[in-house]
């Protein structure tokens, strides 16, 4: 087809720590889903882009039962839930035009609950165009989900049935960015970075007070970004060396008002040999979040020490321990090929963060992957741009997370485990609300097995443990176990049968609940 690709657009090579990662990514995990085709990406199977355009639209009615629909552990509640999706999937590969888009809108109708009635957006896309070849390129991302807002779910799911737990979360970016090499010295990045993340829903109260823990539906974050980039080339040989500055400006609601955070770090790096590179960083950050209780301000030197090894094509271990955000952690990032059919990945991060921040870094740092899921843009480990783990909030956390899984794919069976394990510890909160620290631990195991061309059945379970410490401390251990089964009558047209059980118990005033929900539907794709 016309255009090479070196017409297209073609992303800097990645750097190490990239400005994206300033603030703690979500956990990565694995959802559960199109697994097959999430696994085969994640073992580095070839994945061929088609040239040109597919645009795949699809509509999927399901009929859902459920004994406790407002998930309550006295007055339980059955209902009857109809819910019409429409979707539409949009790839397309030109020399001008790279774009994966997914959407899927819900209409949710409760025959007995009507106040439940509601449309809920699920999305995720990218795109990047090409303005001015090998220069001017225009970065484009979207990404749409509902969670838990109380926390303690499973962090892939099923979704609360309650819409009083329900958030729905919104964020979008547009990336701007030019490119320039000059030979073999080096290659110069300059970027700006507008994003808009929302959180809408029924603002959460803690039974021992009147003031909420998450300002719904005024939760929104505005942030510009600004960063430049420059990496030295062949020249140096071994040695490698990149400088970038970052600003962050940022508004919205409570203490992300006025908030800023100013970043400039070099990193020098050296190649023993093709397959390890160890290196430093050295730098300094201004951070201030002038309107949190308590104020908060970090004027510091940033330091590090690390080191990239590449065992083979299809793994990296990034490792690295250092001082960033006023306090010193250590981040890793892990993709590691065990056999040509198991990947292992491992993520562990600390850093300073409010959890829309998080969301829009996140985004800003992954890519859209098979499946319409979100892959590590580093080790194409799949990523959580949200999860129901932790109860959501508006306030300042020092962010610790350390997420574990493994993929496994075999002629007829896919088999993933995971785990998860999450500290937000309280810095700050946003005025007129209240905050308090959190900790949640997850694992969960599915497996998805061909029983024949047409047939194709899953069995998940995940087990769950969120503790809560403030104003009400307490905990809530959930467990759930999920079992599916999709039925090809055509190419086109999928019948779909699942039956979920749901079970917590919790010192929490109003978290304990049991649930048992079965699901019919059918999808139709054109």
């Amino acid at each position: 087809m016309a255009g090479s690709a070196a017409g297209r657009a073609q992303p800097l090579t990645p750097l190490l720590f990239p400005p994206s990662s300033l603030l703690p990514a979500t956990a990565t995990n694995i959802r559960v889903g199109d697994l097959r085709a999430q696994v085969e990406e994640a073992l580095g199977e070839p994945t061929e882009r088609v040239p040109g355009w597919t645009i795949t639209p699809a509509i999927e009615a399901d009929e859902q039962a459920t004994d406790n629909v407002l998930e309550t552990p006295n007055g339980r509640r059955a209902d009857l839930i109809t819910t019409i999706t429409p979707a539409i999937a949009v790839h397309g590969d030109t020399p001008r035009v790279q774009l994966d888009l997914f959407y899927a809108p819900s209409v949710v109708l409760d025959a007995f609950t009507a106040h439940q009635n509601t449309l809920v957006h699920n999305a995720n896309g990218q795109a990047l165009l090409t303005i001015v070849p090998n220069a001017l390129f225009l970065d484009v991302r979207g990404f749409a989900a509902v969670q838990s807002t109380s926390g303690g779910f499973s962090p892939t799911g099923p979704v609360t049935l309650n819409q009083a737990n329900q958030t729905q979360t919104v964020s979008g970016s547009v990336s701007p960015y030019y490119l320039h090499t000059f030979d073999d010295h080096g290659s110069l990045r300059l970027a700006y970075t507008f994003n808009e993340t929302l959180q809408n829903g029924v603002s959460p109260f803690l039974s021992s007070t009147p003031t909420p823990f998450a300002a719904l539906p005024n939760m929104n974050l505005t942030s510009n970004e600004e960063s430049g980039t420059f990496r030295t080339g062949a020249d140096l040989g071994r040695v490698n060396d990149q400088i970038w500055v970052d600003a962050i400006q940022e508004t919205g609601f409570g203490l992300v008002q006025n908030a800023h955070r100013n970043v400039l770090i070099d990193q020098p790096a050296y190649a023993i040999d093709p397959r390890l590179s160890i290196y430093g960083q050295i730098g300094y950050e201004n951070i201030a979040y002038p309107n949190a209780v308590p104020a908060v301000r970090i004027n510091d030197a940033i330091w590090a020490v690390g080191f990239r090894l590449t065992p083979n094509p299809d793994s990296v271990i990034d490792v690295r321990y250092g001082h960033r955000d006023g306090f010193n952690s250590a981040r890793v990032d892990a993709s590691y090929a065990l056999t040509a059919r198991t990947k292992i990945f491992a993520r562990y991060s600390e850093g300073l963060a409010s959890q829309a921040e998080e969301i829009a870094s996140a985004l800003n740092g992954s890519s859209v992957g098979a499946g319409s899921n979100s892959v590590d843009e580093l080790t194409g480990a799949p990523v959580l741009l949200t999860n129901q783990l932790i109860g959501v909030q508006s306030n300042l956390f020092r962010v610790k997370t350390l997420s574990l899984s493994a993929v496994t794919a075999w002629a007829r069976d896919t088999l993933s485990l995971s785990f998860l394990h999450e500290e937000d510890d309280l810095v700050a909160i946003s005025a007129g609300s209240i905050g308090f620290s959190d900790r949640g631990t997850s694992a969960g195991l599915t497996w998805e097995h061909d029983l024949s061309e047409r047939l194709k059945g899953t069995a998940s379970l995940s087990y769950n443990i969120y503790d809560v410490s403030g104003p009400a401390p307490g905990s809530t251990h959930f467990f759930s176990l999920g079992i599916s089964a999709a039925y090809s009558f055509t190419e086109t047209l999928t019948g779909i049968a699942q039956y979920a059980l749901q079970s917590a118990t919790a010192t929490l005033p109003g978290q304990a609940f049991i649930e048992n929900r079965v699901l019919i539907g059918l999808r139709k794709t054109f």
